[in-house]
């Protein structure tokens, strides 16, 4: 199968969800390196940032979601899809901490509000997205550096990514 082919099959997978996401990653995560990466991800909904980073080759994957629906979703996003359970682990709720690993992406409604960021620093490539009805103008200071990879259509939304944070594996 082309890889367009698969990419609308794909999105057709999480449409029929209710997961409309899956055009969004390429967007917003495409110039992260996910190659044999640890990657966290905090607010995982049903599993479209998961997959993403598992065909872009992540090596392990520790996904954060509180919601108990979504989180059924994701674990049956990773049956379906045959993903090995040694690949993805699963938590609940993100709770401000910050698991080893090379790259951190959050999708949290309102998580980056309480965002440690001498902690994310650690992460070799970091994506946040930013809900635009936090205080923005407290968060400004600590994305210095970052770039604009996706705006969500409603302009609710902004991913901001940055690269080369550390070295990897240290």
């Amino acid at each position: 199968m082309a890889q367009h082919e698969s990419e609308l099959v794909i999105d057709q997978y999480f449409r029929k969800k209710g997961c409309e996401y899956w055009k969004e990653q390429e967007p917003a995560y495409g110039s992260i390196d996910f190659k044999e990466r640890t990657v966290v991800i905090v607010g995982a909904d049903c599993g479209t940032t998961v997959i993403y980073a598992l065909l872009k080759g992540a090596k392990l994957v520790i996904a954060f979601e509180k919601d108990d629906k979504l989180r059924a979703e994701l674990e049956n996003t990773l049956k379906d899809y045959g993903v090995p359970s040694q690949k993805v682990i699963i938590h609940g709720e993100w709770l401000g901490n910050y698991p080893k690993g090379d790259v951190f992406i959050q999708d949290c409604e309102g998580c980056e509000i309480a965002d440690n960021f001498s902690e994310i620093s650690k992460y070799e490539q970091v994506c946040i997205a930013v809900h635009l009805w936090i205080d923005f103008a407290k968060l400004m200071p600590n994305l210095i550096g970052y770039r604009v990879t996706y705006v969500t259509p409603d302009f609710k939304e902004i991913v901001l990514c940055k690269t080369g944070l550390k070295s990897p594996n240290t």
